[in-house]
């Protein structure tokens, strides 16, 4: 287990741990493997960003009844919005065969929420921006022209230089643009359990089993600070009350690979 992992479990439980390294998902109520239908199965490459964004925000975005919180501890740390960068390399049905385009490439954006503001949390995900909206699982997936620039370069044996540069266009006008520079170096391999529900039903949720390798970039929580440069911007119209200037990122995980089987009850 990596260093930066070790650090983390120092001054996070295991459970929070788990909760905040997950990409876009949370471990809550698990489900019985015995009422479970695989569906399928995805590897992707991703980045994820913690916002931490006024509350009144994120309101319009959850269910009625629940209102928006913030994580409460670990890498994302009064984070109370996470987007996440995607790009599929893989995707599979229930049975393991391929599916759907080569390539796809998604923004989610997500948060966490209580009913009527206490009691378990959820993970709801508000918004799916995808070049290959047609599956929209959750019922809020929306066309979007998304482009990926990728750099890396460095020595064999040591910390690389990599960039990542996201240009996200919906439909319906407007770009969220994600710059970031950072010194890739010792990164953790973790596995988990968790469940994510949609905002438009919140009856329904899909289970994930994920193995994923991370490294937190940056972490106001922990006292990690960015080794480079990052410059989130947006003018998407649905976005204009989340990104209205007194929004700030509080955490920045990168997850080269995530693999994970998707399950529904």
């Amino acid at each position: 287990m990596s260093r930066i992992v070790s650090r983390l479990r120092r001054y996070v439980p295991r459970r929070i741990l788990a909760l905040c390294l997950c990409a876009v998902s949370l471990a809550l109520a698990p489900v019985a493997a015995a009422a479970e239908t695989k569906v399928g199965s995805n590897v992707d490459n991703r980045v994820i960003l913690g916002i931490a964004a006024k509350a009144d925000a994120l309101q319009p975005f959850l269910p009625e009844g629940w209102t928006p919180m913030a994580f409460p501890g670990g890498p994302f740390s009064g984070a109370n919005v996470l987007f996440v960068a995607i790009d599929r390399l893989v995707q599979l049905d229930g049975e393991g065969a391929p599916f759907g385009p080569a390539n796809t490439r998604h923004i989610a954006v997500a948060g966490l929420g209580q009913a009527g503001g206490e009691g378990a949390p959820r993970l709801h995900v508000y918004r799916v921006y995808s070049s290959d909206p047609s599956p929209n699982p959750y019922g809020n997936s929306l066309g979007a022209d998304i482009t990926r620039v990728y750099t890396e370069e460095g020595p064999a044996n040591e910390g690389r230089s990599r960039s990542e540069r996201w240009r996200v266009s919906p439909e319906g006008g407007g770009t969220l643009a994600i710059d970031l520079s950072f010194t890739t170096g010792m990164r953790g391999k973790s596995a988990g359990e968790s469940q994510t529900y949609s905002n438009t039903d919140p009856d329904f949720f899909r289970i994930y089993r994920y193995d994923q390798v991370t490294q937190v970039l940056m972490s106001e929580g922990l006292g990690i600070p960015l080794s480079g440069s990052l410059s989130v911007t947006s003018d998407v119209p649905e976005l204009s009350d989340i990104f209205d200037g007194s929004e700030a990122v509080v955490g920045v995980i990168d997850v080269p690979v995530y693999v994970r089987d998707v399950f529904l009850p």
